[in-house]
């Protein structure tokens, strides 16, 4: 089995060491022990992959960890937290629209 060091995470995921161990903290990933230093496995990849996942899609840490304490294959949103979410995201981007819609009145 192949092991990466938390630099090679941090160079992979473009995350900072102290979040690796925020989440090592909380037990979403477990990272082996030789000595200080951590080795993560594929399986701590693929949580991790998981967890930047649901990030981007506008989980809470607390929903992501609650959802990676039931699923951790793959990234299940039901419909009403697709709706949920969609509905936060609309809300952020109308502002957006209406500077775009001004600008273009411009052109």
């Amino acid at each position: 089995m192949e092991f990466k060091t938390i630099a090679e995470m941090q160079a992979e995921f473009g995350k900072s060491a102290r979040t690796f161990r925020f989440w090592e903290g909380k037990g979403l990933i477990s990272p082996r022990r030789e000595g200080l230093q951590r080795l993560f496995s594929e399986h701590d990849c693929q949580r991790v992959r998981l967890i930047l996942e649901y990030q981007d899609l506008g989980f809470s840490n607390s929903e992501i960890f609650s959802k990676l304490s039931v699923n951790d294959r793959e990234v299940y949103v039901t419909p009403g937290e697709a709706t949920r979410l969609i509905k936060r995201l609309e809300r952020e981007v109308a502002p957006l629209m209406e500077k775009l819609a001004r600008l273009r009145h411009h052109l």
